[in-house]
């Protein structure tokens, strides 16, 4: 083709197709492999923001090279490509739990204020841990996929229904205490009341595999075992299982050894503060996080309440506008950076939701700070 202009069949206004043209589909695979290995391992970054730029960072790519050829061309692409390696290498030495680097998936908690020391008199037998409250419907579930453990503590917050019969009836030991304290209290209250060496703790609404049960047993058994480890947690929404999201891998410590790990004070969204090492169990504990719209309202509000107390009790303040702010960028980022819209339906219905809680949770915050 003569003439001073790009022959538009080499030079389409398109990266995808330009490398397809040049390289063929080997050079379009390995440029989709690498923007992959980057959306795939953002979710293990330590902070909701590295992980939101990290993600956004491939959308912006993807739309860029899709509306422009000279992204990757010579210097900048190879510049892209080192950039690329260089997440992939930093990101596959961290580790999921933390987000902090550490050789064979082997990390240390942050010191704190409060570091308890580990000892090793006690009995390594097993106790399960819960706290409740009208949990009729899953409870029997959860205590029957833990039958295993050499005790379970039961700590009921007061329930209406049959949770407490169904408890005693499987052999719990249950204990009822309705001052309610917050989420982070009342599970230190089912702590203490444990006696095992080794506690597992774990809601009324999930439930442990035989695959699951047989490593924790592997782990409890051996004398070289960590302080504490996370599970993966599978978590179903409207009766649909979640694979993005946020939602997957959801690392959650819930075994740990009892001298070795405190629950924190927060009134929701607690967090297990362990002195040590943490490491990753491979099978993942299972959760019905909700069942229906009715229990995902419900959850919101409770949730939203205790959060906004917390905020209020640290002195955080929040407006109109704030809120609107908090629930657009819960739906931007549960929806599109963690690729909710894969999830179908249901993963539209949960960005929704965790914009409105987020909404609510802050508007809820504002309203306190007139009282």
């Amino acid at each position: 083709m003569q003439g001073t202009g790009r022959d538009p069949a080499r030079n389409p206004h398109n990266q995808f197709l330009l490398i397809a043209v040049q390289t063929g589909l080997v050079g379009l695979g390995a440029l989709l492999w690498l923007l992959w290995q980057q959306w795939r391992l953002a979710p293990q970054l330590p902070t909701p923001l590295e992980r939101g730029l990290a993600q956004g960072f491939v959308v912006m790519t993807v739309i860029v090279c899709m509306l422009n050829s000279a992204l990757l061309d010579h210097t900048e692409g190879l510049l892209y490509a080192w950039l690329t390696a260089l997440l992939y290498s930093g990101l596959k030495s961290r580790d999921p739990v933390t987000g902090k680097t550490s050789a064979a998936h082997t990390i240390q908690s942050p010191i704190t204020s409060h570091q308890l020391p580990i000892t090793s008199h006690l009995p390594m037998s097993i106790s399960a841990i819960i706290i409740t409250k009208n949990a009729g419907t899953t409870i029997r579930r959860c205590l029957e996929s833990v039958s295993w453990a050499d005790e379970i503590v039961v700590v009921d917050s007061g329930s209406s229904d049959d949770t407490q019969d169904i408890c005693r009836e499987l052999g719990a030991k249950v204990t009822v205490a309705t001052d309610w304290p917050g989420f982070g209290a009342q599970k230190n209250r089912a702590l203490d009341l444990a006696g095992g060496g080794w506690v597992f703790s774990i809601d009324a609404d999930e439930w442990v595999t035989p695959e699951l049960r047989d490593e924790i047993l592997s782990i409890t058994g051996n004398a070289e075992a960590a302080p504490a480890y996370a599970v993966p947690r599978r978590s179903s929404f409207c009766g649909r299982w979640m694979k993005h999201s946020g939602w997957w891998p959801d690392y959650v410590i819930r075994l740990f050894r009892r001298d070795a790990a405190r629950f924190s004070a927060d009134q929701a969204h607690e967090r297990l503060v362990v002195n040590g090492a943490i490491r990753k169990l491979k099978q993942p504990l299972l959760h019905e996080a909700i069942s229906d719209l009715d229990q995902m309202l419900g959850k919101m509000n409770l949730y939203s309440t205790a959060s906004a107390r917390s905020l209020h009790a640290r002195g955080r303040r929040a407006s109109v506008w704030s809120a609107l702010l908090h629930g657009g960028w819960a739906f931007f980022r549960t929806y599109v950076l963690r690729a909710g819209f894969l999830d179908g339906r249901e993963g539209f219905i949960l960005a929704v939701a965790n914009a409105e809680g987020s909404y609510y949770r802050y508007i809820k915050l504002m309203l306190l700070e007139k009282r």
